[in-house]
């Protein structure tokens, strides 16, 4: 089966699941704030491979926070700071309790389909991927079907489910910021 031949399960159907797709999560003129941040203030790096060095494709990103901490010798201090205000605008939105990581990706048009994968093999823990803007390569979750990428619409899964998405065509980068974390309440 093709992943554009996937379905799109409603909201119910994906909640059965453990998933939570949150339409304008915050308000217009926040998302617009970030999307000039995102275009115009941020350090972003080139990967090898998407989710594996040896891919024949490639993304952009940004690591907010990972494990735990902030890079302190690689990162300025007022990035830092720039980076705890971006996160905490998310922290009610999102439920979160505890970051595990936040990372920003940026992919261009036409990018190569990759594989699946899991952020984290941890139960207990959620992936929530943000959307600053809508792009028509949609976002896929392996076994239960695919969600729009659209903007300001938040898609909220445990980290065991594998996912990927499809390659978008729109002519500017799709963004997606991930955060990998604990939620308040299990």
């Amino acid at each position: 089966m093709q992943l554009n031949d996937l379905s799109y399960p409603s909201k119910q159907k994906l909640s059965k699941q453990g998933i939570t797709v949150k339409d304008d999560l915050l308000n217009n003129e926040v998302v617009d704030n970030i999307n000039l941040l995102l275009r115009r203030e941020l350090d972003w790096k080139l990967t090898t491979g998407i989710n594996q060095e040896d891919e024949d494709a490639f993304k952009l990103v940004n690591v907010l926070y990972k494990d735990f901490q902030f890079d302190e010798e690689q990162i300025e201090p007022a990035t830092i700071d720039r980076n705890i205000d971006l996160i905490q605008i998310f922290m009610r939105p999102l439920n979160i309790f505890c970051i595990k990581r936040v990372n920003i990706n940026c992919y261009y048009p036409n990018h190569k389909e990759v594989d699946f994968h899991t952020d984290y093999l941890q139960s207990n823990m959620f992936t929530a991927v943000w959307y600053p803007q809508t792009t028509d390569g949609d976002f896929i979750l392996k076994d239960i079907g695919k969600v729009k990428a659209l903007k300001n619409r938040a898609i909220i899964f445990p980290t065991t489910i594998p996912h990927t998405s499809i390659p978008h065509t729109n002519p500017i980068p799709r963004i997606g910021i991930n955060f990998n974390y604990f939620p308040n309440e299990f």
